[in-house]
């Protein structure tokens, strides 16, 4: 194991941690679990050279966020009506993941300015 799969706080390895609901931080999420390397639902934007989501994320943070959100309730509300249900549900979740990792990176960004 490498000094990634330990936990800072304690030092255990995640997998045993007993003392991660207080004292430890989740285990790091691995790479390819990050939303920008999937697609649900095809591989049309996977193939493009430039793919919207990374235009998107040249975006200030505040229009970034609305994006994303207005992605997640798009395919949330039109669930059962253009695609499978379940693929809807999928695709909405898809840019819930990454609203969520742009709010921790925000989180972080603000965290790391000094006053």
């Amino acid at each position: 194991m490498s000094a990634e799969d330990y936990c800072p706080g304690c030092n255990c390895s995640y997998e045993e941690c007993e003392c991660a609901e207080v004292w430890c931080p989740p285990a790091p999420a691995p790479a390819e679990s990050k939303a920008d390397n999937k697609q649900v639902g095809g591989t049309h934007y996977k193939a493009m050279k430039v793919e919207p989501w990374n235009v998107v994320d040249s975006w200030p943070l505040e229009q970034r966020i609305g994006y994303y959100r207005g992605g997640a309730l798009k395919y949330l509300m039109r669930m059962g009506s253009k695609d499978e249900s379940a693929q809807e549900i999928a695709k909405g979740q898809h840019y819930m993941q990454k609203l969520l990792e742009v709010l921790k990176e925000g989180d972080s960004q603000r965290r790391s300015v000094k006053p």
